[in-house]
């Protein structure tokens, strides 16, 4: 599972995408790294499930992160065009990293 040695830690914001896309998508977006559910990402970010929910939709809708349903759940994670967009602002080192 990609990432998944990083679940315990925390992402940064990602500043130029958060001037982007807005500081609650950019977190949203750095915390897909791990594929996720909305429940699970609302309670490490500390957001409303509507809140994320709302943000993952958007991003989803941009081709920024892609959807996988397992049983009852949705896992969320970044797609290869959001990683590229990280990259092109130079913070997917310090995301990989944990900076």
């Amino acid at each position: 599972m990609l990432g998944a040695a990083r679940l315990w830690e925390t992402s940064p914001r990602p500043a130029a995408v958060a001037r982007l896309l807005g500081a609650g998508r950019a977190l949203v977006l750095a915390e897909v790294l791990v594929p996720s559910t909305t429940s699970a990402l609302s309670a490490r970010l500390g957001l409303a499930p509507a809140t994320v929910s709302q943000h993952l939709g958007v991003l989803r809708d941009a081709g920024l992160v892609a959807a996988r349903r397992s049983g009852r759940e949705v896992h969320y994670r970044q797609t290869e065009l959001a990683t590229s967009l990280l990259e092109a602002a130079g913070e997917s080192s310090a995301l990989q990293e944990g900076q």
